[in-house]
């Protein structure tokens, strides 16, 4: 795939740009890119539970993190099936309605600027987007989690060749107060050409 694409571009936010962002603005969105960076670098331990509770009464939290865990996994997966049956709209109707992404020239906020900027990556020559998790996990207080694992991107080029691209990926997902698991940011790193 050619590297200024629009889907190598949606891949592709360098590291560095955040960290020089959270030193300079000190914003909460550079404070949760560093975050982010600082998970991907050291992932969280789930928390240990209580031994003076008893167990039979008392879900541990490691129990609760496990099943927040096992849903944003779920959700992960469901957030695949949905973009590869129906593209773009598969693809956004996963994403929180108070949705900023970061680290880009300009923050894209609300549904309409999110749609827009998704726009070129499911155009014409848009194929498939698939991922697994890997991994999950969730903060001790439950409302917000990630999920990291691989992708593999399809499209083809104004030529008509197949394109191919895969790499690694983190989503972070954030429980909304109707239960429901929500995309609030999402990050990939491709794979280096051979």
């Amino acid at each position: 795939m050619d590297g200024d694409s629009p889907q190598a571009a949606f891949w592709r936010i360098p590291v560095t740009h955040f960290q020089s962002r959270a030193r300079s603005q000190k914003s909460p969105l550079a404070c949760l890119s560093l975050l982010l960076l600082v998970i991907l670098a050291n992932p969280l331990r789930g928390p240990q539970s209580d031994s003076t509770a008893s167990a039979a009464t008392i879900p541990s939290a490691a129990s609760r993190t496990h099943t927040a865990e096992e849903q944003i996994r779920q959700a992960d997966r469901q957030f695949c099936i949905d973009t590869r049956k129906d593209g773009l709209e598969g693809w956004l109707k996963w994403f929180s309605k108070s949705v900023s992404l970061g680290g880009l020239s300009e923050p894209v906020k609300g549904e309409s600027a999110l749609r827009e900027h998704y726009r070129g990556q499911f155009g014409p020559g848009f194929i498939s987007l698939v991922w697994d998790p890997r991994e999950a996990r969730v903060f001790p207080d439950g409302h917000l989690g990630y999920t990291t694992g691989r992708y593999r991107w399809h499209s083809k080029d104004s030529g008509g060749e197949d394109q191919f691209s895969t790499g690694s990926y983190l989503t972070v997902w954030k429980l909304e107060t109707d239960g429901a698991w929500r995309v609030i940011s999402d990050f990939g790193s491709p794979d280096p050409k051979e």
